[in-house]
């Protein structure tokens, strides 16, 4: 298996923790960050290689619309969510990403490895993620639905 280098973002109350737990193990290819702006998270999906999209295995947190997934979509980085529900079926139905089993590390460990060791792969889902942003996403494209249901409730 090929070494990959990771970025995390959490609150600062995790952070200390983890940087202990990564530096235990040795794991000199994690890098531990505090939170991040609008436009800092749209830079850091941008240089990405995949986004997780990830949340504890609450059924509730499956309706949730996280920014960070759309942000993953815009830059054409394939995401890897973990809840069922409408983000495992958008990404799947686009092909943007990958779906992990939820609360289940080990498979989304495994999704992470089948996208670092398939390059191929994670173009081709990127590409859909691109597209998905660009055909469904757009803010002009959001802007007229609104738009049509504005005019639908005047009328």
């Amino acid at each position: 298996m090929a070494t990959h280098d990771y970025t995390v973002r959490l609150d600062p109350s995790a952070s200390a923790a983890l940087e202990a737990e990564a530096k235990r193990r040795g794991l000199d290819n994690v890098v531990v960050r505090g939170a991040a702006g609008k436009a800092e998270a749209a830079r850091l999906a941008a240089a990405s290689d995949a986004c997780l999209t990830i949340f504890k295995d609450v059924p509730i947190l499956a309706t949730n619309s996280p920014n960070k997934l759309f942000d993953t979509f815009a830059a054409g980085r394939p995401a890897i969510v973990n809840t069922d529900g409408w983000q495992r079926e958008l990404v799947e139905r686009h092909g943007a990403g990958l779906a992990a089993r939820p609360g289940d590390p080990t498979d989304l460990a495994a999704q992470v490895e089948r996208l670092a060791d398939d390059r191929e792969l994670a173009r081709r889902l990127g590409a859909g993620a691109r597209r998905l942003a660009k055909e469904q996403f757009d803010r002009r494209i959001l802007a007229e639905r609104l738009r049509g249901v504005l005019e639908a409730v005047v009328a």
